[in-house]
């Protein structure tokens, strides 16, 4: 159909403005031609990030935090429709023997313990060039994150905090002479139903069988 003058059309998301244009030619004719100038540029479908990691079995829904040598991430386990925590060896370590060692060492470790007052262990694998183990995922936040927002708790809270601290410690020692290296309010999770779980043992120690240390570089 004829475009009136200086028409603005949309076509297919596109806004553009269509001019009728004329000229007459050596023989009395009249070429005509339109132009057509682009008012709003096509934007590209926001693209979906490529997901960070990749394992087997898992769903990878968000980062939870970093330290030095690994990430956490939430994930749901699909077989079992349940959420988890899973502990990513960073690249840059994957490739060192004793950092995969000493990774590995703290998912054994841990799940040696059954204490209800340790985060439990799962699964420890590794997928392409990632090592991982897969954890109980807690809903809460650390102790650390209480203070900072709330400060000093009463002191009934901060008594049943350390009694469940000091009960997951001595089980440590009793279950594998296992010690905790690293006891601080980072380290200890709160559930939003109340209970206590203390984490990372990455910097722990086992006393072997001859009563001498081993524990991590730091």
């Amino acid at each position: 159909p004829p475009v009136p003058p200086h028409a603005t059309q949309i076509f297919i998301g596109l806004t553009i403005r269509i001019q009728p244009l004329g000229c007459k030619t050596g023989h009395g004719m009249v070429n005509k031609s339109i132009m057509v100038e682009f008012i709003d540029k096509p934007t590209a479908p926001p693209r979906r990030m490529k997901q960070a990691i990749e394992i087997p079995g898992y769903k990878i829904l968000n980062k939870l935090g970093e330290g030095g040598t690994a990430a956490v991430w939430r994930a749901e386990q699909t077989s079992l429709a349940r959420s988890v925590a899973i502990k990513v060896l960073k690249q840059e370590y994957a490739s060192d023997p004793e950092e995969v060692e000493a990774f590995i060492r703290e998912a054994q470790s841990i799940a040696k313990l059954k204490s209800r007052n340790v985060i439990q262990v799962y699964d420890v694998g590794r997928h392409e060039e990632h090592f991982y183990f897969v954890m109980e995922f807690v809903d809460g936040p650390t102790l650390g994150r209480v203070l900072k927002d709330q400060g000093a708790m009463d002191q009934r809270q901060a008594f049943t905090i350390a009694a469940a601290v000091a009960e997951a410690l001595d089980e440590a020692w009793r279950s594998g002479k296992i010690f905790h290296r690293d006891v601080k309010p980072d380290n200890i999770m709160l559930e939003n139903d109340g209970g206590t779980k203390i984490a990372d043992l990455g910097l722990a120690g086992i006393i072997d069988a001859r009563g001498e240390s081993s524990v991590p570089s730091d």
